[in-house]
This record gives C-alpha cells, structure tokens and sequence, in this order.
C-alpha cells in the first residue's frame, strides 16, 4: 500500500464523495478514516486507502451492518487484551470502553497512582516491566510540560553531551535531532552520530577507549593506514616485541582466550632454556615460532604448551560429538575424557547412571521406542498387559506378558488381539477399532512416490513379510520380498498384497473369524503364498 500524506487523502476523499453524492465531513475519530454525510443525511466512516483507491461501499445498509457487528466484536476482543495486559501489571483499567490504539488509557497500579498509557504502546510491547522509566519516558516524548527549545539550545546541549565524552562535534549548525552530525572521536576518527541516538541510547562503544581498557597496562594504538576507514586495526604490544594485532573483535577473542599470558609463559620458558623469542605478531598456539639462542642463531618450533592445549581442544571436540549423540537420545554426558570410539563412557538416562559406548546407547535407544510403539498397540487393544521382555527381534515376535489377572503368557501382537476379543466378548465391552489400512490401498490408486515403500514396508511387517527393495519405480513395478520361511520372490506390490490376503483369508481360529488386517503369515502358508503368486494374473 503506498502512503499518502493527509492532505492528498483528503483531497482524493473528496473527489470520490462528490462521484457518489456524498459529502466529505473531515477526519473520522477512528484512525485514517474519513467521516462522509450521504444524500440522506446519514453520515458513514469509510478508510480512507479505501476511498483512494476508489472503494467504494456497493450496498450501503449492509456495509454500516457489518461495520457495525465487526467494530462492536473488535472494540470487545480489545478491552479484554487491555484488562488481560493490565493484571500482568497488578493494575486496573479504569476506561470502560475500546477508543482505539492512539487513545491514552487510564490504570490504576497498586501504589494507588492513576497513570495513563497508549493504547497501542500496550498491545505491541505489553505491560512496561518498569512503570516509573515508562512515565518519565514517556513525559520526555511528549514535553506536554517543557517549552519547546531553539535550535541554538539544543545544538549547545549536544555539543555539551559530545564534549563530556572526550570528542568533538564537527558540524558547524543544528541539522536536527534525527539527523546525523559529524563527531571527531578520541580516537582520532570521524563518526556521524545522530543526537536522538544519544539521547536514547547513550554514547556509542568507541573501540580504541574500550581495548586501551582491557589490554591496560600494555600499550594500544591504531594503525596509521586504517585510522580513517570503517574497519580499524589495532595492535597491542606485550612482551619482547611479540604483538597481538587485529579488528576489534578479534583483539577481544584473543585476549579472551588468554593470549597475554600464554606469551608471558613462552618468554620465561624461553630465557630457562637460553632461548629469546623473536619480535612477531601472535598467530595463535598452535602456531610454529622463531627462538634465538645465545649464539645468535635462529630456530622454528612450536610452542611448549600447544601439544596439550591441541589434546585439548580434541577431547573437547569429541566429547560434543559424544553429549549431542546422548542429547539426541536422552541422555547426559557424565565422563569429562575422551578414550575411544568405541568405548565405554557414563550417562545419565531416566535419573539413572549407566555406563555405555555410543553405539550401545543408540541401539538401546532405538530398541526403548520399538517397545513403546509395541506397549502402545498393546494398549489400544484395551488390553492390560506389562511387557516382560527386554530384547527386541521384530514387530512380528512373540515376547512375554503378564495379563492383569497376574498370569504370564508368550504371545505375538495377532494372538494378543485375539485374546483381547475373547475377553470383550465375554465382558461385552466395545472394542477399540483396529488401525486403518487405507494409507496402504492409496499406494496403489495414486502411486503415492518414495513414500509408497515407507506405507508397504510398514504394511508387509504387520503380515511377517519383509520388503527387501529400497529404490521406488512404479506401482507395476517388481520388488524384493522375503517370505516368513527366508523363501525371497519378486513380485509387485500389488500382487505380493492381494495374494497375502487371499491366504489369509483362508485362516480361521477356532470359533472367531480372524480380519485379514490383523493375521499374520506363517511359514507353514508360505508354499501356498508362492503358489498363488507364480499363477496370479494379477499386475
């Protein structure tokens, strides 16, 4: 949308009205809207981008009816975001009505004072965390009490502000206080600084005061061929001619890495070994340096201290590598020393301390979420029963429970299904439905892509069959299957699908007739599968 100022908005308000017989009254009470007196003498609120762009309303009577239910329900939804916003403040809203985001609200806060905030303050920043900072900022803006000042006043008042921080305004005249003005620094450059930005931000971080603080009492100063550009390089002289030099956040990265002392340390290692070393910039510890002997002679190495600080730094890296793989699998790294890949280090899991190796943890990982997704099965089924076993071999297996009457059974998820209807049966109870085989069926309406083998892998599970493919071509297309009795055929998924069905529908426990979503395929079915499969006319 392209702002206009008030001006053209009222002029183009005017022209519209006049096309529709109407009469531009003025500004509306309600922010850029327009108050028009129609030719019945109603008068109407319309915004005034609206009328701009030549909007028009069509139908009058419905236009003030949904002006009116919308502004009723909007001005409601607003008074409750101001009472809301006004508990988080401990205050009360004494305003009985929404007047729109430029009205100034009254609230009482507890120490009994009534204090009044913009509506629009409140809904974009909230609650002001400090109430008097709020009021005397807000008294600052607005100078309902000051007498406005001359430019004479305020340049003296910004000259006084620069002065009081070692600097010097360049400018010669008031330019305005969002305006930037030219600032010498004590640092010797220029910088435009705006006296707003002062006033409401304070003195900007001048990097040469604040190294010559850090680094005191070693010496600071700037290069003479980057003083006037916008990315300084500073240099800080510390023992023998060896120099830290740089930007300022790297002087400040290095300094907080210890660089000072780890060259004290290499000077006094240097003289107890008949060494001095060489006037050089600091390349870090790992660096090689140049030592001179007594004989004057010059010799390249590196630094005592960089073989452990290197250890270090390589067992912090691969403890990371350790706390994001336990991270990623609930657990804490407790052991602060690296060993090994592969061995065996502390964890915290569950409020728990075990000792693991990576992979270990990962697997038991792994395996935890194969049992709750089973446990959860389990328990949809309406079906009381606790888990026993403690190793995973497929979705398939039997593992072992114990029922809520305290016996302890060994059973599959198919038996355990089964068992679940009997006792429904008997108790008469309802039954949970059991999960949907429709996301199946779309993979071979739709041919729904790489997720099809994802949605058929998961089906043929369920049956005991394994899908041996991993690369999708087509519906028609022939896979990989393994068969309960390690029997492998290729076939389409289509085929493979209606085949199973047609085996299991052949099934029958006892006196309950078995849903083919819910059986499982034997070894003993998988001749009669094979069968089916080679003599299939099905694609």
């Amino acid at each position: 949308m392209i702002k206009s100022s008030d001006a053209e908005l009222y002029r183009s308000a005017e022209a519209e009205a006049a096309k529709h017989g109407a009469t531009f009254v003025g500004p509306a009470a309600t922010y850029k809207y327009g108050l028009f007196r129609l030719a019945d003498g109603r008068e109407i609120e319309i915004h005034l981008y609206h009328v701009r762009e030549g909007k028009w309303p069509r139908d009058i009577e419905q236009f003030l009816t949904r002006q009116a239910t919308s502004r009723g329900r909007n001005r409601d939804k607003m008074l409750s975001r101001l009472h809301e916003l006004a508990r988080e403040g401990a205050a009360r809203l004494l305003d009985a009505h929404w007047e729109g985001p430029h009205h100034w609200y009254s609230f009482e806060i507890p120490d009994g004072r009534v204090v009044k905030i913009r509506g629009s303050k409140l809904v974009t920043s909230g609650w002001p965390k400090d109430i008097d900072g709020y009021l005397q900022w807000s008294a600052a803006r607005c100078q309902t009490d000051a007498e406005p000042k001359s430019k004479t006043e305020l340049f003296k008042e910004f000259r006084e502000e620069v002065e009081r921080n070692n600097a010097v305004v360049l400018s010669p005249e008031w330019l305005g206080a969002r305006m930037p003005h030219d600032v010498l620094l004590s640092d010797g450059t220029v910088r435009k600084l705006k006296p707003n930005q002062l006033k409401y931000f304070g003195w900007p971080a001048v990097p040469l005061d604040e190294l010559r603080k850090m680094a005191a009492p070693y010496p600071v100063h700037i290069l003479p061929d980057t003083a006037d550009k916008e990315t300084q390089v500073f240099r800080i002289m510390v023992n023998d001619g060896v120099y830290l030099e740089g930007g300022f956040v790297e002087l400040k990265s290095q300094w907080a890495e210890g660089a000072p002392g780890l060259i004290f340390e290499t000077t006094q290692w240097a003289e107890r070994e008949g060494l001095r070393m060489a006037p050089t910039k600091w390349l870090g510890i790992l660096a090689d340096y140049e030592f001179i002997d007594e004989a004057g002679n010059s010799v390249s190495r590196k630094l005592p201290a960089a073989d452990a600080y290197e250890a270090r730094r390589l067992n912090d890296a691969e403890l990371a590598k350790l706390r994001r793989v336990g991270t990623m699998h609930g657990a804490k790294l407790l052991s602060v020393t690296f060993v090994g890949k592969d061995a065996a280090y502390a964890w915290e899991k569950d409020d728990q301390v075990i000792t693991a190796s990576a992979h270990a943890l990962i697997e038991s990982s792994r395996q935890q979420a194969k049992f709750d997704t089973l446990k959860a099965r389990v328990k949809d089924m309406g079906l009381d029963a606790e888990l026993l076993s403690t190793h995973w071999t497929g979705m398939c297996a039997a593992y072992r429970w114990r029922l809520a009457g305290g016996s302890e059974v060994t059973a599959k998820l198919s038996q355990l299904r089964l068992l679940a209807r009997k006792q429904a049966d008997k108790t008469g109870a309802q039954v949970k439905a059991t999960r949907s085989r429709s996301d199946e069926a779309k993979v071979f309406q739709t041919g729904a892509g790489d997720q099809a083998l994802e949605v058929l892998r998961d089906w043929a599970d369920g049956v005991g069959i394994k899908l041996l493919s991993t690369d999708w071509v087509d519906p028609g297309a022939s896979y990989e299957w393994a068969l309960p009795d390690g029997t492998v055929v290729a076939a389409s998924l289509k085929k493979v699908r209606n085949c199973t069905r047609a085996v299991l529908r052949q099934r029958s426990f006892g006196d309950i007739e078995v849903l083919v979503e819910e059986a499982v395929l034997t070894k003993e079915e998988c001749p009669t599968l094979l069968e089916r499969i080679s003599t299939s006319k099905s694609r």
